[in-house]
């Protein structure tokens, strides 16, 4: 018997931790992007070896940024940039969207221009679609125009509600095992009374209150910055 309650205590740790570290986040934290920077396509070029598409993007970037340009040669895809002369050093962000209009990628480039007016090209996946461009750095100079993400209000709420069962049950089922485990004689009073369920109650609160604050932190830092990986 004492082995069942071992198990359950490993099955509640593993719940737990896939909870918070997988399901949940999967299910409500899902981050949607600022389409303000979306380029506007100019042109269609058909070439040999593919198809590429020129866009121009948002007015306030175009004195640094003149066209990008997403090009199809040999089932391969790439974006490449036509750029302000004088410009040597770029930084910007890549969203990259598939046919459902869907981010299939984030991408964070940094650039040192040796083909003057142009970048070199960056490799896209497959399945892009198109691209929405936001520039961050031109030649030191900070630019406000990069990616953002936000969590829509409902989906935090929802999100903090399922963590907070989740660690209340936690609590509470541990608290079980444990009494059923090291109790002894005293595992009823352990179990039921007030001062037991006060101190449960507590951890619970103090549970929810850290794993929110955590999990804010891995938004802003994790989740929304995740483009800005090299």
């Amino acid at each position: 018997m004492e082995a069942l309650w071992y198990v359950l205590l490993a099955v509640v740790a593993v719940v737990f931790i896939a909870m918070h570290a997988f399901i949940l986040p999967r299910i409500f934290l899902k981050v949607r992007f600022d389409s303000r920077a979306a380029g506007r396509g100019v042109r269609v070029v058909n070439e040999t070896a593919g198809v590429s598409i020129v866009y121009e993007p948002e007015a306030a970037v175009r004195k640094y940024i003149y066209q990008y340009i997403v090009s199809e040669r040999m089932d391969k895809k790439c974006l490449i940039l036509r750029v302000n002369d004088d410009l040597k050093y770029i930084a910007y962000d890549v969203a990259v969207f598939n046919s459902q209009n869907k981010i299939c990628k984030l991408m964070h480039v940094r650039d040192i221009i040796s083909k003057q007016g142009y970048t070199d090209e960056v490799q896209l996946p497959r399945e892009t679609a198109y691209v929405r461009l936001y520039l961050t750095e031109a030649d030191g100079e900070k630019v406000c125009s990069s990616l953002k993400g936000k969590i829509s209000g409902k989906s935090w709420l929802a999100f903090i509600i399922c963590c907070a069962i989740t660690e209340i049950l936690t609590v509470f089922v541990s608290r079980l095992c444990f009494a059923q485990l090291f109790g002894g004689i005293y595992m009823e009073s352990f179990v039921y009374s007030l001062e037991s369920n006060l101190i449960a109650s507590a951890i619970c609160v103090a549970v929810v209150a850290i794993n929110i604050i955590f999990m804010a932190l891995y938004v802003r830092f994790k989740v929304i910055n995740r483009g800005r990986k090299g």
